[in-house]
């Protein structure tokens, strides 16, 4: 493994195990716990591993070179956490900003990680004058941390039905189709999206698809009272100036209606 990784690398790496949703690697990264890289990793293992080519449908060297790109970013990404004691070199588009010599701060970590939580993980600052979602709001409230926030979103993505499995359900898609989709499409690019730019979906067919998607899937805020993190009337609270921010910032940013 070089000592040289770049931001671009690392990005890529990020999207491949985690989704292509992820724009902000910096804090993304910071906040990761091993444990949550480690379990990703494996469920990627499992999904991608050659010895599954035949009951996927798919081309066993496809699924070998897909296994290596899984394994290689795992390496990275454990290479870039572990940097904390070891000289990496993290390359940007623009600047280039060596993170050496962290060790300190990893190994003070462990005997005042709560300390810490409330120091680094915790949003300081003004909430963004602008429409915000529950997450968003509870993090930029200082309701909840970071690492908080990302543990969440991967809980209710978890919660959602495939994309594959609802347009099947509806008839649209084949199990045949859903095969050719999973062997061609490019691992970073989404189902619902490289489906619908081949034609095998419309694109109001896509936009129901999601729609069904974002209905089935479980509501946000339970994942806080699942694990105790706040309670019936702290959620209810939450949301209710979550909306009159919301409510709030239509009305300065969207005065009488102007600029719709």
């Amino acid at each position: 493994m070089p000592d040289i990784i770049s931001g671009t690398e690392l990005l890529n790496d990020c999207r491949l195990l985690f989704g292509p949703d992820i724009v902000n690697i910096t804090n993304f990264l910071q906040n990761m716990l091993p444990s949550e890289l480690k379990m990703v990793y494996r469920k990627k293992v499992l999904e991608t591993h050659p010895d599954r080519a035949k009951t996927l449908g798919r081309l066993e060297c496809d699924m070998i070179q897909h296994f290596k790109e899984v394994v290689l970013a795992y390496e990275r990404l454990t290479l870039y956490i572990k940097s904390q004691s070891a000289k990496v070199l993290i390359v940007g588009d623009k600047t280039t900003k060596r993170r050496a010599d962290v060790q300190k701060t990893a190994r003070h970590a462990a005997h005042s990680k709560k300390q810490n939580d409330v120091k680094e993980l915790f949003y300081k600052g003004s909430v963004p004058k602008r429409k915000l979602l529950i997450g968003q709001y509870m993090y930029y409230s200082g309701a909840i941390s970071w690492r908080t926030l990302l543990s969440a979103i991967f809980w209710q993505r978890k919660q959602r039905p495939l994309i594959g499995q609802l347009a099947r359900d509806w008839n649209i898609l084949t199990t045949e189709d859903i095969r050719s989709i999973l062997t061609t499409r490019n691992h970073r690019e989404k189902f619902a999206e490289y489906a619908c730019r081949n034609g095998f979906i419309t694109h109001f067919q896509y936009l129901a698809l999601l729609g069904r998607q974002r209905m089935l899937q479980r509501p946000f805020g339970e994942y806080f009272l699942q694990q105790n993190i706040l309670n019936v009337k702290e959620l209810e609270e939450l949301i209710k100036k979550q909306k009159a921010w919301n409510r709030e910032a239509r009305e300065v940013f969207n005065p009488a209606g102007h600029g719709r």
